[in-house]
């Protein structure tokens, strides 16, 4: 409850699967928040500044993919 979390700028067109299983999490992507409650499913594009806070008071469970497009030639 109440961590926060910065994560790294992924590569150009990163997108991040995110689930959520208990608890909330709030998505901060390019300044802006939005949080995902229990029982729901977000997309973001991770190729920009972005992080994970957990704004409730009990433990937030998620599990997340990271699908990084491979790199144009």
């Amino acid at each position: 409850p109440g961590e926060r979390f910065e994560a790294s700028v992924h590569g150009p067109g990163t997108r991040e699967l995110i689930h959520v299983m208990e608890g909330s999490l709030a998505l901060e992507v390019d300044g802006q928040s939005s949080v995902i409650a229990a029982g729901s499913t977000a997309i973001a594009l991770t190729d920009r500044a972005h992080a994970y806070r957990n704004p409730g008071s009990a433990p937030v469970r998620f599990t997340m993919v990271v699908h990084e497009p491979p790199a144009c030639i």
